[in-house]
């Protein structure tokens, strides 16, 4: 094609795909109000899910803080099968056979063992201390939380 139908067929082109182009971009608008704004922003803000996330990790913190100061019941138990039990030579002077080797097997075919531990925390300072301190840390993160939601709303 000479240079001057390639320019032709160009202009042609974008003169077709133009409107369809200008017209896909009027339909990617959306239009908010104030408060359909605000509340997107609310739902979608990386800084308020981080504080929603800080508040369940808090929660999780104090629960693992609570379970530390309850008793703690362990239970452990094992069972061992001796399909051959061991034997060992011993040396016939102890049976009035003075010279020989007498084959003796030492050992139990099953063999179970068990046991139960309870522990109770008596005093630990920071478990009680931060018993203490959970619902403050809490509030603290709540706070926090809603500080960030009315920056997010000042902002938008």
């Amino acid at each position: 094609m000479k240079p001057k139908y390639k320019m032709k067929a160009w202009v042609m082109a974008l003169g077709i795909t133009a409107p369809a182009l200008l017209q896909a971009q009027d339909s990617a608008i959306h239009a908010f109000t104030a408060q359909q704004a605000a509340d997107y922003a609310m739902k979608n803000n990386v800084q308020v899910k981080n504080a929603l996330i800080d508040i369940r990790l808090q929660e999780q913190t104090n629960r693992d803080l609570t379970g530390a100061a309850y008793p703690q019941i362990n239970a452990n138990g094992s069972f061992t099968y001796n399909a051959k039990i061991p034997v060992s030579l011993v040396p016939g002077d102890f049976f009035g056979q003075p010279g020989t080797f007498i084959p003796v097997q030492f050992g139990v075919r099953y063999n179970a063992l068990g046991g139960i531990t309870l522990d109770q925390l008596l005093f630990d300072g920071q478990v009680f201390v931060g018993l203490q301190a959970r619902q403050t840390a809490i509030d603290f993160r709540v706070k926090n939380s809603e500080i960030t939601e009315q920056t997010i709303k000042a902002n938008v």
